[in-house]
């Protein structure tokens, strides 16, 4: 990414009922993303996305699963997000 958010910004990926995506532990979408919710009711059209690429850090200790997910949005903005804790993090923006 060519920016960085000095603090990951929550967001929500939601399907085309508005339901939550989320990754399952074996690394697959529960759903195809279809619109990208930011803080303040803000939100976007997803035009594309790829991965997700599952993560398992520290598998000989506690472990720390996580997920990252490449999102183009209907305006051409290009996203990282991250998937931990049952939540979707904004890691980063392309340009």
């Amino acid at each position: 990414p060519a920016a960085i958010p000095s603090r990951a910004l929550a967001v929500a990926l939601l399907d085309g009922d508005g339901a939550r995506v989320s990754v399952s532990s074996g690394g697959l979408l529960s759903a195809t993303p279809t619109r990208l919710e930011f803080d303040k009711g803000q939100s976007r059209i997803v035009a594309g996305h790829c991965g997700p690429w599952p993560m398992a850090e520290r598998w000989w200790g506690v472990s720390r699963r996580r997920a990252h997910l490449q999102v183009l949005l209907d305006d051409g903005l290009a996203v990282l997000l991250r998937a931990e804790r049952s939540r979707w993090w904004l890691s980063g923006i392309y340009d």
